[in-house]
């Protein structure tokens, strides 16, 4: 083929395929969307105030504070070399 009819052929080629075309995207270009909306979180149910004395809840037992001065009975102590 010759220059002129080479241009001819290019320019018919680009302006009939939509997917040549600049201003249009092509299937292989992914165009940033909005970020997907994070779905609402029930607000917690208020827990009755605490009474003293009381635990409050599963998991919430009080457990008395460890006494250092005096070891554990259930450990026994380390033989002494």
């Amino acid at each position: 083929m010759r220059g002129s009819n080479m241009f001819v052929l290019c320019f018919t080629i680009m302006a009939t395929n939509p997917n040549i075309d600049p201003n249009i995207p092509g299937p292989d270009i992914i165009e940033p969307g909005s970020p997907p909306e994070t779905p609402a979180t029930p607000e917690p149910l208020e827990s009755p105030p605490e009474r003293p004395g009381e635990p409050g809840g599963p998991g919430e037992i009080e457990e008395p504070a460890p006494d250092f001065d005096q070891p554990d009975p259930g450990i026994p102590e380390a033989p002494s070399i």
